[in-house]
């Protein structure tokens, strides 16, 4: 995440990853520092549909990447994400399929 941008879009990238902490709700997202949910903060918030971003964490040894499916308006008008989350750590392979909708305070929030 601080790796994403320059400026105010790598402080942007850092302050969003800091936000979302509640946005994976599995293994993966407990595995993520805060460089990690900049990633997936960049990922959410500037990849199109179907365009894969992947990243490595050499901290944790792990390889994460985030892939958005579809955007979508949530019921308020807000937009929202459906993607796949994926990692990779000792051999082992965990991929986990959510939606997030921007919040208006920037932050993405997971929903059901």
């Amino acid at each position: 995440g601080s790796q994403v941008g320059e400026g105010k879009g790598k402080t942007l990238a850092t302050i969003g990853g800091a936000l979302i902490g509640i946005l994976v709700g599995s293994s993966i997202g407990r595995s993520m520092d805060e460089a990690d949910q900049g990633c997936v903060y960049s990922a959410l918030e500037y990849a199109p549909d179907r365009r894969r971003v992947a990243w490595d964490n050499p901290e944790n040894g792990r390889s994460y990447a985030l892939e958005p499916l579809r955007s979508f308006t949530g019921r308020y008008g807000e937009p929202c994400r459906e993607y796949v989350t994926e990692t990779r750590y000792d051999g082992r392979t965990e991929r986990v399929a959510e939606r997030a909708c921007r919040q208006p305070d920037g932050r993405w929030m997971r929903i059901d």
